[in-house]
């Protein structure tokens, strides 16, 4: 049997497994992505899995749990969905009243711990371009998380100060990455071309949201016959995050691009029902996966463990700092600031995309790396758990 249908198999799985725990975890006040995250940890290849696949191997010949490069695809997908389902539901309109303000939370919400990291990696392992990587992986907030936490914020020009901050802080984790490689990879370092290599991705960046905002509304609009609509809007999806993979971006940007476009068209109803009807069914997955891809054995590691601890420890205090002290001067409330704060903990995907680029570089060692990966897994799952389920912030709207 091909790899595919294994795949189909462990995402059935993973997501009837996720989504039960995710409710429970809701109905007892805990957020549901960690039920999800837990139920990836328990099922996956780490944990009950690897239990599952040695007892049923012998009877069935293939492994049930199987995290395979088919289980990531479709996981990238439903990534896909959650945030273009996200940008279809919001439009354009969050961005245009508070994207100055959200860009400022997330340029010093990300500077904030790249600077504490970049300097305790450097005394710790006196590497410039391996403390520079190191730093980046703190930068980003995952964007998937905080955008499923956002139906729990109840003020709206909190929530709309939240999500421009994290979108736009996927992109400066993206522009930080490919800075920071610029400089690891150059002879010397120069301050030049890591101006340079940042002005070219952030006008990229622009020109992308300008030439989506303008085409794709006006596609929508033309489609005449209501069956054509559920397939425009993935066609949009798609295509919009692989422009931005091609350009050097997150596919989550274009994502993102692709859903506020769609929510500036007159079909933007119809698209959203649909989109969040994806995202519903496959959302779980991402986050399962996450929880199933956690090196568990990495834990029977005592110096690994302790690292853990002090990276997580780092990351945590430092990112809530950074989020609350440059969203304060727009809330004026240090009650909503430290719900910012709280909310742009979790890290994700981008942050470990970096950690792997430079692992596989040979920048970053493989214990470092560890390190980073449970750190980034650590704050997914912290970041939930601070949140309540309707999170209540001054006069709520």
């Amino acid at each position: 049997m091909s790899d595919v249908y294994y795949a189909l198999i462990t995402v059935g799985i993973l997501v009837s497994v996720s989504k039960i725990i995710g409710v429970a975890f809701e109905r007892m006040g805990i957020n549901h992505i960690v039920g999800e995250i837990l139920g990836g940890m328990i099922m996956g290849p780490y944990a009950a899995g690897f239990l599952i696949n040695t007892l049923l191997y012998r009877f069935i010949g293939f492994n049930l749990i199987n995290i395979n490069d088919y289980v990531l695809a479709i996981s990238d997908i439903a990534l896909i969905f959650l945030i273009f389902s996200s940008g279809v539901g919001e439009g354009f309109a969050p961005l245009r009243r508070s994207g100055g303000k959200g860009l400022v939370v997330a340029v010093g919400g990300a500077a904030v711990p790249f600077i504490a990291a970049y300097y305790y990696y450097f005394m710790e392992i006196h590497d410039v371009k391996a403390a520079m990587l190191l730093g980046a992986t703190f930068m980003a907030t995952s964007t998937a998380v905080v955008v499923k936490l956002l139906d729990n914020v109840e003020n709206r020009n909190v929530r709309e100060l939240i999500y421009n901050a994290v979108v736009l802080d996927d992109v400066v984790g993206i522009v930080s990455l490919a800075v920071v490689l610029t400089l690891a990879t150059a002879s010397h370092v120069s301050i030049g071309l890591a101006i340079e290599t940042a002005v070219a991705l952030v006008a990229v960046w622009t020109a992308m949201l300008v030439a989506s905002l303008i085409i794709i509304p006006r596609a929508m609009n033309a489609i005449k016959r209501p069956e054509l609509i559920e397939s425009s809007s993935l066609a949009a999806a798609f295509a919009m995050s692989g422009i931005s993979v091609m350009v050097g971006l997150s596919p989550v940007v274009g994502a993102y691009l692709a859903g506020i476009s769609v929510g500036e068209s007159l079909i933007k109803e119809r698209a959203r029902s649909f989109s969040q009807t994806l995202e519903s069914s496959l959302g779980p997955l991402f986050f399962a996966t996450l929880g199933a891809e956690i090196p568990l054995q990495e834990f029977l590691n005592p110096s690994i463990d302790l690292g853990v601890l002090i990276v997580t420890s780092i990351a945590v205090a430092t990112k809530a700092l950074g989020a609350m002290t440059f969203s304060l001067p727009f809330t004026r409330k240090p009650r909503d600031s430290a719900l910012i704060g709280a909310m742009m903990i979790p890290r994700g995907e981008v942050g470990l995309v970096i950690a792997a680029t430079g692992y596989s570089m040979g920048i970053i060692t493989p214990q470092l790396y560890s390190e980073t990966v449970l750190m980034i897994m650590a704050t997914t799952l912290l970041g939930p758990l601070l949140i309540p389920n309707k999170a209540r912030t001054s006069n709520s709207h």
